[in-house]
């Protein structure tokens, strides 16, 4: 029997990933589905707008045979981290085949992508435009380049791209398929098939999202929902009461004289960013 696996957030669960899920199945038609889930905290930082058990449930309900948290510190961290949290779970459970939403939906260039960005030729050329003030995600494509490369733009991509490269870091026996998304991540519009993003932000502006979610979405986002701003005056009040902010992962000297400086000017997470 074949064991699927796929690395979900669900904040919230939409349309979109029941149309993942039927994809599966018609790929894989005796197969066992593990999603490996975020918790209480997605890969942005931001907490999920309903609880991981919650999401549990409806995941559970529409297909997903066995859903597996990733700790929040990887779920919380950049993509790279993630990724690893991702497979090296993934390949403790067995699972031969990990499938993933991908705009660009091109196996193998994302696996020559891979292959080049764990070459030392590669580091070296990223570590040069970074040596140049260059932030990380401009440096990984900018390198891409210099090997006559396209790069990654879309998130997904970034995604199935550190996922592929964790697979061959780790020697998983995991095989990487992808499915085409069929939405923008960038677009604020509501439709039938939207993006977690696009919900998020009909929610927060008091929208309709009737079309874009199941009824058991709507169900638990009406008991609770959990939104960054709900936190801010807490996070706030722990920037300015901690004498040292470099206590905190990825914070550095720099930064934190910055966050120091910003917060007394600020009313929202969006306002201190």
């Amino acid at each position: 029997m074949n064991v699927v696996g796929v690395i979900v957030e669900y904040n919230p669960f939409h349309n979109g990933h029941i149309y993942h899920i039927k994809k599966i199945k018609e790929l894989y038609k005796d197969s066992i589905i593990i999603a490996i889930m975020s918790g209480n905290f997605t890969q942005r930082g931001i907490p999920s707008i309903i609880d991981k058990y919650e999401k549990t449930e409806i995941a559970l309900k529409y297909g997903i045979d066995l859903v597996v948290e990733l700790p929040f510190v990887y779920s919380s961290q950049s993509a790279d981290i993630f990724a690893k949290g991702c497979i090296s779970l993934l390949k403790e459970l067995k699972v031969s085949t990990l499938i993933f939403g991908s705009e660009m939906d091109n196996i193998s260039y994302l696996e020559e992508l891979a292959t080049l960005s764990l070459s030392k030729e590669y580091d070296e050329e990223v570590k040069k435009y970074i040596d140049d003030k260059i932030n990380y995600p401009t440096a990984l494509n900018k390198a891409f380049e210099h090997f006559n490369k396209k790069g990654l733009d879309n998130p997904n991509d970034l995604l199935a791209l550190s996922y592929i490269k964790e697979i061959k870091k780790q020697k998983a026996s995991i095989k990487p398929i992808s499915i085409k998304r069929t939405n923008s991540y960038h677009s604020l519009e509501l439709d039938n098939i939207s993006s977690a993003t696009s919900i998020r932000n009909a929610i927060i502006n008091n929208k309709d999202i009737n079309k874009a979610v199941p009824k058991e979405t709507l169900d638990s986002l009406k008991k609770d929902t959990y939104l960054l701003d709900d936190y801010f005056n807490l996070l706030k009040y722990k920037i300015l009461s901690t004498p040292d902010l470099n206590i905190y992962e990825t914070v550095t000297p720099d930064l934190a004289i910055k966050i120091k400086k910003e917060i007394y000017n600020s009313n929202s997470f969006d306002e201190l960013i």
